[in-house]
C-alpha cells in the first residue's frame, strides 16, 4: 500500500512538471490527541489567474501515537500519516524580494499501519512565503493549521467505540521550489 501511494503521489508530480514549479519540502504537524509527526513531501504549483493558484501536495510523515488497550494493558501504536491536499493561494505584493502568499483547501489524511483510525477529510488554512535564491530556485516556508477528526475503532485508550480523534493543531512546511 505503501509503495502504490508513492507511486501515485510521483505520477501527480511528473504529470504536472509542465505547469511550471514542483517543491520538495519537510513538514512537521502537531496534534490535539495523536501527537506530532514530521516528514517529507512533493508539492505542485499551477497557476489558475492572476495572483491565484491551485497546489496539490502530499507527504509522508511519521512518529505519530495512538494508546491502545490490548489484553488488558496499555500499548503504543505508531502511526504513518499520509496527507494529500488542494490549495488555493492567494499572493500577496512583494516585499523586498519576499514573495507573501495566503492559502486554504482540503486535504484526505492516509493512516497506514493502523488498525485503530480510519482515513477521513480536513481541512488547513495557511500562510507562507517564498525568496528566489537564483533563476528557478526558491526557498519557501509556511505556517498552517489543520482542522480533521477521525473515526477511532474501539480498544483506543480510555475510549469506548464511539471515539472521533481530533487532528487538529499547528504544522511549519520548508522547502525548495523548481521553476521549469
Amino acid at each position: 500500500m505503501k509503495l502504490k501511494a508513492c507511486i501515485a503521489m510521483l505520477a501527480v508530480c511528473v504529470a504536472s512538471m509542465s505547469y511550471g514549479e514542483v517543491s520538495v519540502f519537510y513538514s512537521y504537524q502537531d496534534t490535539k490527541d495523536i501527537g506530532s509527526g514530521s516528514g517529507v513531501g512533493l508539492k505542485i504549483d499551477i497557476p489558475v489567474a492572476d495572483n491565484v493558484s491551485l497546489d496539490v501536495r502530499g507527504s509522508w510523515m511519521t512518529g505519530y501515537d495512538v494508546k491502545t488497550e490490548k489484553n488488558g494493558g496499555a500499548f503504543s501504536s505508531d502511526l504513518d500519516l499520509v496527507p494529500v491536499e488542494a490549495n488555493l493561494n492567494l499572493a500577496l505584493p512583494v516585499i523586498a524580494g519576499v514573495a507573501p502568499y495566503v492559502g486554504a483547501g482540503v486535504s484526505y489524511n492516509f493512516f497506514f499501519d493502523n488498525d485503530t483510525l480510519d482515513s477521513d477529510w480536513g481541512y488547513n488554512a495557511h500562510v507562507g512565503a517564498s525568496l528566489g535564491l537564483s533563476d528557478g530556485l526558491a526557498l519557501f516556508a509556511e505556517v498552517k493549521y489543520l482542522w480533521s477528526e477521525v473515526d477511532g475503532k474501539s480498544g483506543i485508550l480510555g475510549a469506548g467505540s464511539d471515539y472521533k480523534a481530533k487532528l487538529d493543531g499547528v504544522g511549519v512546511i520548508v522547502g525548495l521550489t523548481f521553476s521549469l
